[in-house]
């Protein structure tokens, strides 16, 4: 009788044993074949701003495609910027940047000098194109050809304010659909930003802050450098790209290397020196 009272109480201490284990294998079962679906807002802003480029990223590799230009005539030497934006060689700037030069030169941001041709350039547009041969094969900037920006986008502007070359400033865009005349040309819907540009930004790229994209040309600036207006790139790329197709190299006239040899200033030199140095150290910081 006593052997039965204790048989009972294994049977059923095994029987628990049993019933657990079996539980446990259904329930693993039951999560490993379901999906996990995450409702929280919190988290899925997380992921949202995860998606967004790194600053210094899109600057970095932005510099590599904005150039500092030089168009000269008989009395002056006027200073803008441009961007690369295909693969043979061509660069979008303002059209009052280069109107009348009679030689045109493109700085890199590695310093090297290349003579230029004009393959476009507006009347009444403040849009021109220029190409550079040398510069053939890199792949450019990034345009944005399908949205518009709206107010309260981030923005970057990159150029050569003074002179200083690959200059950043940060912004937003504070206000669309500007329209006013300023030397003959017409800038219709542009983008008022919050970026300062000055003399020698002209032509120089807006990029979006969030993915890295040109979104317009910045072409004009108040006095004191606190409200620039950019051209939004959407509305001009498409005359931009039939400037570059038809334009062949063989009918484009290029400024002399002898010219560029005859204006080297050792001061430049030095000053370009510097910033490679810098850019150098910058990129392996990066």
């Amino acid at each position: 009788m006593s052997h039965n009272k204790l048989k009972l109480p294994i049977i059923l201490s095994i029987a628990i044993v049993l019933i657990g284990i079996a539980s446990s294998i259904y329930l693993y079962i039951t999560w490993k074949s379901d999906n996990l679906t995450v409702s929280n807002p919190m988290i899925n802003q997380v992921q949202s701003d995860n998606n967004s480029v790194d600053l210094k990223t899109i600057v970095h590799e932005a510099e590599k495609n904005v150039v500092q230009i030089e168009a000269n005539n008989d009395y002056e030497t006027l200073t803008g910027s441009g961007f690369l934006f295909n693969e043979k060689g061509d660069i979008i700037t303002n059209a009052h940047v280069i109107k009348e030069a009679e030689t045109i030169y493109v700085r890199t941001a590695n310093a090297r000098v290349y003579p230029a041709a004009v393959i476009g350039i507006g009347e009444e547009t403040d849009v021109a194109v220029i190409r550079v041969p040398q510069l053939a094969g890199q792949s450019g900037l990034s345009i944005e050809r399908d949205n518009l920006s709206e107010i309260g986008d981030e923005v970057i502007a990159l150029g050569s304010p003074h002179g200083f070359q690959n200059t950043v400033t940060l912004g937003i865009i504070s206000g669309t659909e500007r329209n006013f005349n300023v030397d003959g040309y017409d800038y219709k819907n542009a983008y008022q930003i919050s970026a300062p540009i000055t003399h020698g930004n002209s032509g120089g790229p807006l990029i979006n802050r969030n993915t890295g994209n040109v979104i317009g040309i910045n072409s004009v600036g108040t006095q004191d450098g606190t409200i620039g207006f950019s051209i939004p790139i959407i509305d001009v790329i498409q005359e931009i790209e039939i400037w570059s197709k038809e334009a062949q190299n063989s009918q484009l006239t290029f400024t002399s290397t002898e010219d560029l040899l005859s204006t080297i200033d050792p001061d430049q030199m030095t000053q370009d020196a510097e910033y490679v140095m810098e850019y150098f150290l910058d990129s392996i910081i990066i």
